[in-house]
């Protein structure tokens, strides 16, 4: 994975005074288990993401076209999230708006897959494929 040089990017790194305690909390007791290797990174690139990657229009952290469910996950600001589904011009109306990452990981996808399934639990068991931690970085 390429580390992206912070001083490259000025305007996107900004500090997250305010991360959610939801959001800490989930960061540290998910990285303190024996979870996998994609797993891990997800994680460890979300908690960076949050700290101090703010995402003035869209990061998009998962794109329709990554998975044969066509979910996409975009983030907002530092911590606000968007989960739906459908390609671009024929995208679902029932997205999922969350205010933070364990808010948006818990969410029931039964509105956009009619099956109830957590976020988490469907990037589990897409092994996180797909997912990319640059979209902030795609203008």
């Amino acid at each position: 994975m390429t580390t992206i040089n912070k001083e490259d990017y000025p305007d996107i790194f900004i500090d997250n005074e305010e991360m959610p305690e939801e959001d800490t909390k989930l960061f540290r007791e998910k990285l303190a288990l024996n979870i996998s290797n994609n797993e891990r990174m997800f994680f460890m690139n979300m908690r960076e993401k949050e700290l101090g990657e703010f995402a003035a229009e869209a990061d998009v952290i998962l794109s329709e076209y990554d998975n044969n469910d066509e979910i996409y996950i975009i983030r907002y600001y530092y911590t606000e999230y968007r989960i739906g589904k459908g390609k671009v011009g024929n995208r679902s109306k029932n997205a999922i708006y969350t205010i933070n990452l364990s808010e948006a990981l818990s969410s029931d996808l039964f509105p956009l897959l009619n099956v109830h399934e957590t976020l988490l639990d469907w990037l589990r068991k897409n092994d996180f494929k797909g997912i990319n931690y640059f979209g902030n970085y795609e203008f």
